[in-house]
């Protein structure tokens, strides 16, 4: 068919309709389901530049300024005198030489070598706690306790960065 010999128009069968759903709202609870549902879904970087200059220049009402803010001091809660004093004891522990030690004597134990994947590659490896430093803090040079694993594998692992869910109440005396 030849290109501009013919006049494209929208037929008019639904010309004025609108949609099947125009004008309902969504129940709080069904509002609720919608949101949890969209927990954990993270925005491409492409779609973080297409939002960026979508919002540019347009004003935001206080509510949702409102809602930001309290968003920001959740995340940012300042540190408690019994959390403090607990990471200082763990920096302790980190740094003594005993410690220095046990990651020596696991390295040796494992063959300087990932037990997971078999990476040997010394840069990339670390000595990770089976049980974890920030719960069980009594097992800290413990070399049972020990494992050695590469960088990757170690992030792979469950209890990677579980520190954080720990209980306040445990002190360690050096």
């Amino acid at each position: 068919m030849p290109k501009g010999i013919y006049i494209r128009i929208k037929p008019v069968w639904n010309k004025g309709l609108i949609g099947y759903r125009a004008g309902v709202h969504h129940t709080e609870e069904t509002k609720r389901k919608i949101s949890q549902s969209h927990i954990g879904i993270r925005h491409t970087e492409e779609t973080k530049k297409r939002l960026s200059l979508f919002f540019k220049g347009k004003p935001m009402k206080e509510e949702t300024k409102q809602k930001i803010k309290e968003t920001m001091r959740k995340r940012f809660v300042p540190l408690t005198i019994e959390e403090m004093d607990r990471r200082e004891d763990l920096r302790k522990i980190r740094s003594s030489l005993e410690y220095q030690k046990w990651k020596e004597a696991v390295l040796i134990r494992d063959g300087f070598m990932c037990i997971k994947c078999g990476e040997d590659s010394v840069s990339k490896l670390t000595v990770d706690h089976i049980k974890s430093l920030n719960w069980f803090p009594q097992l800290a040079t413990e070399i049972s306790n020990g494992r050695v694993l590469c960088s990757l594998c170690h992030l792979k692992e469950k209890t990677h960065g579980s520190g954080s869910k720990i209980p306040i109440a445990i002190t360690v005396d050096i």
